[in-house]
């Protein structure tokens, strides 16, 4: 839904916004529970990992938007 938002904010201003959702372990489950086991700092280290290897994010400025 927000990945949509923003791909429509950007088309209708003219722009292209790329919109995706990077999660612990490349996994969306209700089961798993990394992010309650796993401390704040590796879970940060996992990320900006990850956001260094995307093709577009590694190499440009981006804004990041976290849900919990």
């Amino acid at each position: 839904m927000i990945k949509g938002y923003i791909k429509d904010t950007g088309t209708n201003s003219g722009k292209t916004l790329v919109a995706e959702c990077i999660v612990e372990d490349g996994r969306v489950t209700s089961e798993e529970w990394t992010s309650v086991w796993s401390s704040m700092w590796t879970q940060a280290s996992d990320y900006c990992e990850k956001v260094k290897a995307h093709p577009v994010f590694g190499k440009s400025d981006f804004n990041i938007i976290g849900l919990s």
